[in-house]
């Protein structure tokens, strides 16, 4: 449920950034076993109408490796491929706000040379 929350804002910028220097991908890591299945990730990603890739990680590997313990993470990665902010969870809990945080710090990176 938190990612099906967030993912409003994951294909708004998608679409806002689609002819500028800023790629989103996402990277499932099942948290039921339904959700290790391949096929059942695909007819999500089409009834959802995801707008970018989705990479599985069915044996946590990404996840172990990105320390992550919230579904979903959100990472801002600069050219030079350092993480330059994370947030964890829906982007506008309880009225967080966080997802102007990740929009700023997009715009941000994009000014950097």
């Amino acid at each position: 449920m938190n990612c099906t929350r967030t993912i409003p804002y994951w294909n708004k910028w998608v679409k806002k950034y689609a002819d500028k220097d800023v790629v989103f991908v996402s990277i499932h890591t099942p948290e039921v076993d339904a959700e290790r299945v391949v096929e059942n990730v695909k007819k999500y990603v089409e009834k959802e109408k995801l707008l970018f890739p989705v990479l599985i990680d069915n044996d946590k590997a990404n996840w172990k490796k990105w320390r992550n313990q919230w579904w979903p993470s959100t990472y801002l990665i600069d050219k030079k491929g350092q993480v330059r902010g994370r947030w964890d969870g829906e982007l506008d809990y309880k009225n967080s706000g966080a997802f102007r945080d990740v929009e700023q710090g997009i715009e941000l990176l994009r000014r950097e040379k």
